[in-house]
């Protein structure tokens, strides 16, 4: 099977609860720490550029990627964020949530 085909089928089951791996989580959670990684992830995404498009990655959950997957599978994962984050924020809403003083 495709590696994109394989990658779709399965990024489309990606679970909202599921724990991440200790090597990517953060061991700080403030807006400063979380724009930094952005800023990171924006500059790492332009290197991306410049890796030949014969190579792969070996994902633990997916498998090989090529690079035209892993650029889909950064669009797919971001996504599954944004949809995290939407679903926050529209509970966020719904329960009355106020700041902390």
């Amino acid at each position: 099977m495709n590696s994109c085909l394989r990658l779709t089928d399965r990024a489309s089951k990606l679970p909202h609860r599921a724990k991440s791996p200790e090597v990517v989580v953060p061991k700080t959670y403030d807006e400063m720490t979380l724009k930094e990684h952005l800023q990171t992830a924006k500059s790492k995404i332009q290197d991306l550029k410049n890796i030949s498009s014969d190579k792969y990655f070996d994902h633990p959950f997916f498998g090989n990627l090529t690079l035209d997957s892993i650029i889909k599978f950064l669009e797919i994962h971001t996504n599954h964020h944004l949809e995290i984050i939407n679903h926050i924020l529209k509970s966020n809403k719904r329960s009355g949530f106020r700041h902390h003083s």
